[in-house]
């Protein structure tokens, strides 16, 4: 999702290849992936993997993800790592366990405490933002990777945060 709103906000045309979760194991992609993940990005002889580096070529590349001041461009970058890093990871441990841990004898008492996980690091950026639009500013690639966590979390996990 983030690689192609990235091309969206710089008004760059992409194509999108459909890959079976097979075709992700398969030689073709290990080459391009080699965790046999998606999003995959080629152009030329370039070929990334992993939708933060994707979105960062494509925000140094083409003009409107990053700010032109050097010090907002860091601030921009760090967002994206912090989506990363800090924010999304109890949401994706929410969602393993939701979808492959389910049958697990510590299921029921785990969901829990990765939920209330998840809602300090929601609050936590909520109260950064408090009236802001954007986290720093003007719209940029931290903003693009940050905006994900809310829907992300929106499976079911926090009552609204303030």
């Amino acid at each position: 999702m983030q690689v192609r709103w990235a091309f969206e906000e710089v008004g760059q045309p992409y194509d999108v290849r459909l890959v079976s979760f097979g075709g992700m194991k398969q030689p073709a992609h290990l080459a391009l992936n080699p965790f046999g993940n998606i999003p995959t990005y080629e152009e030329g002889d370039l070929a990334l993997f992993e939708s933060g580096a994707i979105v960062l070529h494509i925000a140094v590349r083409h003009g409107g993800l990053l700010p032109d001041d050097a010090n907002a461009r860091a601030r921009a970058v760090a967002w994206m790592l912090a989506a990363y890093s800090t924010v999304e990871p109890p949401i994706l441990e929410r969602a393993t366990a939701v979808i492959l841990e389910r049958d697990a004898p510590w299921h029921d008492e785990r969901l829990p405490l990765v939920d209330d996980r998840i809602r300090k690091r929601l609050a936590e950026l909520s109260r950064y933002l408090g009236d802001c639009d954007w986290l720093d500013g003007a719209f940029s690639a931290g903003d693009l990777h940050g905006g994900r966590a809310a829907p992300a979390a929106a499976i079911g996990t926090a009552e609204r945060i303030p």
